[in-house]
């Protein structure tokens, strides 16, 4: 049967306009609704909203506030997105200052032609320095050819500042080969944990596959 315009209120097609934004909106109606029915809703709001412009924002305000969920789902995307361009962005800090972060002017343990490094950077006098220390610790004796470079955050703030580094302890796991594979990078900013790092040596290896050598 035909669904003549007024089959619908106007704030029903208010609300029903959102599904065009919000797939998760759609999900909720398409049980309350016929297929014909479903078909109308987009039609009904794009003249409604056409005649009455001004209503679009009330509309989008309206179901916010009684859905905040949605927000909170936006912001944890925007934040999640924001750490992966963060995380690239360091990633080609890295390959562009290979050399430095490198460098044999730092103190290190392990073999200096070791398959993949790990450079720390440190502040003796932060909060986590104490904490972390013990973990990096367990590291090294846990992968005897991998070289650990120790960089004083204070006596390296330039190459901290050009990786985007703003406090410590910061880690950079990296293949030792130039020039490095991105795939095989990785970058933490802030305190992480000895399995994360374990797992970024194999990969800095070739070896992501394998935990245990």
């Amino acid at each position: 049967m035909h669904l003549k315009k007024n089959t619908f209120s106007r704030p029903l097609a208010l609300l029903l306009a959102l599904t065009c934004a919000a797939p998760a909106v759609a999900a909720g109606t398409n049980a309350s609704f016929s297929d014909a029915q479903q078909a109308q809703i987009g039609p009904l709001a794009e003249a409604y909203f056409t005649a009455h412009p001004d209503k679009l924002g009330e509309a989008v305000a309206t179901y916010l506030a009684n859905h905040p969920e949605f927000l909170v789902a936006a912001s944890e995307n925007l934040r999640q997105r924001q750490q992966v361009a963060e995380q690239q962005a360091q990633v080609q800090m890295v390959l562009q200052h290979q050399a430095q972060l490198l460098s044999m002017d730092s103190p290190s343990v392990g073999p200096k032609d070791a398959k993949a490094s790990v450079v720390m950077f440190f502040d003796s006098q932060g909060s986590n320095y104490s904490a972390m220390a013990p973990m990096v610790e367990q590291l090294v004796k846990a992968n005897p050819d991998v070289r650990f470079i120790f960089k004083a955050l204070a006596a390296n703030q330039t190459l901290a500042q050009q990786m985007g580094f703003s406090r410590a302890p910061a880690f950079v796991v990296m293949p030792q080969s130039a020039p490095a594979s991105a795939q095989r990078v990785y970058v933490a900013s802030g305190s992480t944990t000895q399995e994360v790092l374990q797992m970024a040596i194999q990969k800095a290896k070739g070896q992501a596959g394998n935990t245990q050598k």
